[in-house]
This record gives C-alpha cells, structure tokens and sequence, in this order.
C-alpha cells in the first residue's frame, strides 16, 4: 500500500539525542513507481514522526510528519546512488537532525527537539510490492 510502513525497534525512552545506523538492502517492484526504506526517528505514535529515506531512484529526504502531511524538509537526488544496498546514517542533537547516505553528508533539517520512538521504515509512493532489508542497524544514544 502507498504510505510509510513502519516497524518499531525502540520506544519508551526519550531518544531525542541519538545516532541511529543501518545498511539496508531492498527488492523494489520498479514497474509501480519510485519506493524505498528509511529510518524513522522521534516517533509520537503514528502522527508524528520524522522519516530519513532512501529510493531506487537515487531521491533522498528527511520529512517531518505531522498532523496527516509531511512537511517540507530534506530532498536531493543522486543518480548514482544506484544498487539495491546502501548505508543510512542519522544523528540528531538538539533541533540539528543530520542524514548521510553511504557516508556522504545529505543535509540537515531542524526539527522540534523531542523524544520518541525509532522504527525502520518501507516507504511507497504508490502501491507497489516494496521489501525492505535492514542488516547491521544499531542506535546510540546519550540522553
């Protein structure tokens, strides 16, 4: 189905000053239009939260989402971002909520300083058969 669909790793704790890690792997029915993975970071439940994803495409973003819309944030392109295996990296200190793709800087969105859940994330844009495989993540956080 179109949407974020997410799975909760950690919740119940502030994580509002955090660094959170993975490799991720995917299969992607290309047919069906651009989809991809993230990682969700600051999670209130499902209303608010804010996504750092990655699509087959090679388009990239940090959004916050909140009260049924994403707001704008981060969004960049590469094209040579191609493969089905990349290394997602984010750090959030403060409002300063950085994102690194394959260990390059991909910018940095200032969100409201809180706590909240983590979770890994498939992202489609349309419905598609999107799997998404998350290998090596790991959280750190200094609260």
């Amino acid at each position: 189905r179109p949407g974020v669909n997410r799975i909760a790793l950690a919740g119940g704790q502030a994580f509002s000053a955090l660094a959170m890690g993975t490799t991720v792997t995917w299969g992607i029915n290309t047919a069906a239009g651009p989809a991809g993975c993230g990682l969700v970071v600051r999670a209130a439940g499902d209303t608010r939260y804010v996504l750092a994803y990655l699509d087959q495409t090679g388009g990239y973003g940090v959004s916050e989402y909140s009260g049924g819309a994403f707001e704008p944030g981060i969004f960049g392109e590469n094209p040579a971002l191609t493969g089905s295996s990349h290394h997602l990296l984010v750090i959030a200190s403060g409002t300063a909520l950085r994102y690194y793709v394959n260990g390059r800087y991909a910018g940095t969105l200032t969100v409201a300083a809180e706590g909240g859940g983590v979770a890994v994330a498939a992202v489609n844009f349309e419905p598609a058969a999107t799997s998404c495989t998350f290998r090596d993540t790991w959280l750190w956080s200094w609260d």
